[in-house]
């Protein structure tokens, strides 16, 4: 019974000793645990913080987190650096460039607030339409080259031609010289000879002249001799107006030489006789005798003019003469207008218009009085009873009234003075009628006095 006292002591003991082991052991464990659990809550809490850092709870849901997380190549924060690298390098190129250089170069861009895609696009549509553009201008250029060279080919094609001509050219022209200096020569020749001639012939021309000269100088003293015998006899009672004679008719010369080479005549009046340059005479043939036409006007057979004057005779050149007619030695000259001792008087009134121009002029008007003048006449100023012709130059028209309404001072005495003119026009034929005095219009003037269209 002892022995099993003791057996059973022994065990309870061991097995006492056995459970305070494994509860001090228990115990140990449990402070380790605990104080792992607590290290592991801290660094829980740390990685927490630490992961809100990259990435917030509200955000570990989106979609695109979810997208990056599943994709298992590798950390979100390693793709999204990945990400960003790549975005750079598309963006300027270089991986290690900030955003902040980024949002710098991009806002110096100044896109307008458009995204950079849209941006990159409209510039990617223009670089497609530039792109179509440079073909079509690379055709063009094309077909230009090609137009060029086939130019540049006829260009080449016409200077050869050209050139060949040319030379053909030079080559006739050389033959043209060369006869064109032989002909100069043979024509020098013959100018000289006929210089030669000419001047033997205008020699013996001016012997004749000079001579003729002398002998109508001559005869002329010789006509002025029986002129002034002949107007005694006229003073004595013999005066052709008193038997009828019209005075008008009466020759105021006579032809004494013609040189019908050079179309010139000489008659016997001259310089003592107040002949003028300029002045004109109607040829009539010694046998008829001078005459007036139907209508009162002299006309003969010949018209000259006086282009030198000497002494006692002048030298005419013929300006008209009448087809079939000749001049003669001995015909008769006249001039209704000249006379040597009288010097009719003229009122010249009105607008000319002396060539038929459509217009009138106030230079005709001088020239109609210049006529008078150089032709012996005298002009006046206002027509009275010792006035011979009254000079009208063209009608003017009767002026239109004017309207009552009208109250332009201009028109007012524009129309006045066509009025005025008008009337003084009419004042003056009808005291031209009343004084019995001749009145000319300017075509019956010119025909008087014999003026000619040169």
């Amino acid at each position: 019974m002892a022995r099993a006292r003791s057996g059973g002591g022994a065990a309870f003991a061991a097995a006492l000793v056995t459970v305070s082991i494994l509860f001090f052991v228990s115990m140990i464990l449990a402070i380790v645990f605990y104080t792992q659990v607590a290290r592991g809550r801290q660094d829980a809490a740390t990685a927490r913080d630490e992961l809100s850092t990259y990435v917030l709870t509200t955000e570990k849901n989106r979609p695109e987190v979810v997208a990056l997380k599943n994709t298992r190549e590798g950390s979100i924060v390693g793709q999204l650096m990945a990400n960003v690298q790549g975005l750079t390098q598309l963006i300027n190129g270089n991986v290690i460039t900030t955003r902040e250089q980024i949002d710098k170069e991009l806002s110096a861009l100044d896109l307008g607030g458009q995204p950079l895609i849209t941006e990159i696009k409209r510039l990617l549509a223009e670089q497609d339409a530039s792109a179509d553009q440079i073909a079509a201008m690379k055709q063009d250029l094309t077909t230009t080259t090609n137009r060029v060279q086939q130019l540049q080919q006829q260009s080449a094609q016409v200077e050869q031609t050209y050139r060949a001509a040319a030379d053909d050219l030079k080559t006739q022209l050389g033959a043209h010289q060369s006869q064109s200096t032989a002909y100069g020569q043979k024509v020098d020749k013959q100018r000289q000879t006929l210089e030669s001639r000419i001047r033997q012939l205008q020699q013996e021309r001016q012997n004749q002249v000079n001579q003729l000269t002398s002998q109508i100088e001559q005869r002329a003293e010789q006509i002025n001799v029986l002129k002034r015998k002949l107007a005694e006899l006229q003073r004595e009672g013999l005066n052709p107006e008193s038997r009828g004679v019209n005075p008008a008719t009466q020759p105021d010369g006579r032809v004494v030489s013609i040189i019908e080479e050079e179309n010139l005549v000489y008659i016997d009046i001259g310089r003592v006789e107040h002949v003028l340059l300029g002045l004109t005479f109607e040829i009539f043939d010694s046998r008829l005798g001078v005459y007036l036409d139907e209508s009162e006007k002299m006309r003969g057979k010949a018209t000259i003019e006086v282009v030198n004057i000497a002494e006692r005779s002048s030298v005419c050149r013929i300006v008209r003469q009448e087809q079939g007619n000749t001049v003669n030695k001995g015909d008769l000259i006249a001039n209704v207008v000249y006379d040597p001792d009288v010097k009719y008087k003229f009122l010249v009134f009105g607008d000319f218009d002396i060539d038929n121009t459509g217009s009138t002029s106030l230079s005709d008007g001088k020239r109609v009085e210049t006529m008078i003048e150089r032709w012996g006449g005298r002009l006046a100023t206002e027509l009275t009873y010792d006035v011979d012709f009254l000079v009208l130059g063209l009608e003017p028209l009767a002026p239109t009234p004017l309207s009552r309404d009208e109250v332009d001072p201009l028109r007012i005495q524009e129309q006045a003075a066509q009025q005025e003119r008008y009337d003084q026009h009419q004042r003056l034929i009808d005291k031209a009628r009343a004084l019995s005095i001749s009145i000319l219009n300017q075509n019956r003037f010119l025909a008087l006095v014999g003026y000619y269209r040169r």
